[in-house]
């Protein structure tokens, strides 16, 4: 809900009734641009599963939702805005370290 709303939340509660309260809270900062984003991408997955089953409708949905951002130029945060860079390679291999107490090692091993 938060980020189909696009509401101002630094965290959400985890029990359902507070965070119901929270976003209920949050409503005045409702992002208009999110929110209109987030209602084409909806309404074009409905109509894709109506009228053409066979197109991957998700897939489309996003792919349609991407251009409209592009094309009109609307400021959507992304993965590396969000979280940072990511690695761009796989991490290099390595052998498990085996620095484990006596009763982890313990908890490891069934005893009956």
């Amino acid at each position: 809900m938060r980020d189909f709303f696009g509401l101002k939340l630094e965290t959400v509660p985890a029990n359902f009734i507070e965070k119901w309260k929270a976003y209920i809270a949050a409503s005045p900062t409702v992002d208009p641009m999110t929110l209109g984003v987030a209602l084409f991408t909806l309404g074009t997955i409905i109509v894709l599963k109506r009228f053409c089953p066979r197109i991957p409708w998700g897939i489309a949905a996003i792919a349609l939702a991407t251009l409209l951002c592009w094309a009109l130029q609307i400021p959507t945060e992304t993965v590396t805005s969000r979280f940072g860079d990511l690695p761009r390679t796989l991490p290099a291999p390595s052998l498990p370290s085996f620095d484990l107490s006596w009763a982890q090692y313990r908890s490891l091993i069934p005893m009956p």
